[in-house]
């Protein structure tokens, strides 16, 4: 795991180094985002699908992931109570969504058997519910904004994400029975071996660290709250779920996964802070690595 763990580690400061050094400018970032959402991504969510059986009782995960969105909102809504609205919209950004495509998934490629790939797909189902529309439209209602485009905007945004797209038609598919043929994935394959690189590499790309002490502080409380209820939940995840030890261990890393990009995007459109949300982003990225292998040392 070592070596997996410093292979993981220099891709990440790759992606980092290329953007300082002007190789990764925003147009290249922009190409290298459709590829791995338009292209690497679903095929290793369509990979990940590829198992002989599915228990029903897993789509309790989507649940879980979904409801995990709406309580973190709540507690960046609570924590931020008395202070200026743009700082309340900056907290509850702060707090919730789960890059789960580029980081839990990719991460669960690397270092977990294949089969798990499903369980991590089944969480990102219910955070895409949130992270792709969803959570805009709860800000943009909870403070009176007009951020949001309402719910037909909602739908549009979710029915565009091929990920979310091939999630939902593959859980359809293995509830009736039917499983990808050999062939498409044999097709597929190639393609998503490549989304771990190009997703860790992605990241490390959009990681800032151009922040000042006052920045620190702010940022330094979001996170000690969060990783703090990341380990609430994991352990009522352990205590809770009535799943195989490694199903399980799949659901706490998904849900130690860093803050998704589209918080920092939302932190933007809705009046927030987008720096400090963009820099809390990049410093939860090396918090959720730690936390990520402390629970696979751990498990």
């Amino acid at each position: 795991m070592l070596l997996k763990t410093v292979s993981f580690t220099l891709i990440l400061l790759l992606g980092a180094f290329f953007r300082k050094q002007g190789y990764l400018s925003a147009p290249a970032r922009d190409a290298l985002t459709a590829i791995v959402m338009q292209i690497t991504l679903p095929a290793a969510i369509l990979t990940g699908f590829s198992v002989e059986t599915f228990d029903p009782s897993y789509l309790w995960i989507i649940f879980a992931g979904f409801m995990l969105n709406l309580l973190m909102i709540g507690i960046g809504y609570t924590i931020s109570r008395g202070q200026p609205v743009r700082d309340r919209i900056t907290s509850c950004l702060a707090m919730t969504g789960y890059s789960i495509g580029s980081f839990a998934l990719p991460f669960t490629q690397e270092f977990l058997s294949g089969n798990l790939l499903t369980v991590v797909c089944l969480f990102d189902l219910g955070n895409a519910f949130m992270t792709l529309g969803g959570t805009k439209l709860l800000v943009s209602r909870l403070f009176g904004g007009d951020c949001g485009k309402g719910v037909s905007g909602f739908l549009r945004k979710l029915l565009s994400s091929p990920s979310l797209i091939i999630e939902i038609v593959m859980v359809f598919s293995l509830l009736f029975g039917y499983r990808v043929p050999a062939a498409v994935l044999t097709a597929a394959k190639p393609l998503a071996n490549a989304n771990f690189f190009l997703s860790v590499l992605l990241v490390g790309s959009m990681l800032r660290f151009d922040i000042t002490w006052a920045q620190l502080k702010q940022i330094s409380r979001y996170q000690v709250i969060r990783c703090l209820f990341v380990l609430a939940f994991a352990l009522l995840f352990y205590a809770v779920l009535p799943y195989d030890r490694e199903i399980v261990l799949a659901v706490i890393l998904a849900s130690c996964s860093p803050i998704s990009i589209m918080s920092t995007i939302y932190a933007e459109q809705c009046g927030g802070d987008s720096g400090l949300s963009g820099l809390t982003g990049s410093i939860n990225v090396f918090l959720s690595i730690v936390m990520m292998f402390a629970v696979l040392a751990l498990f």
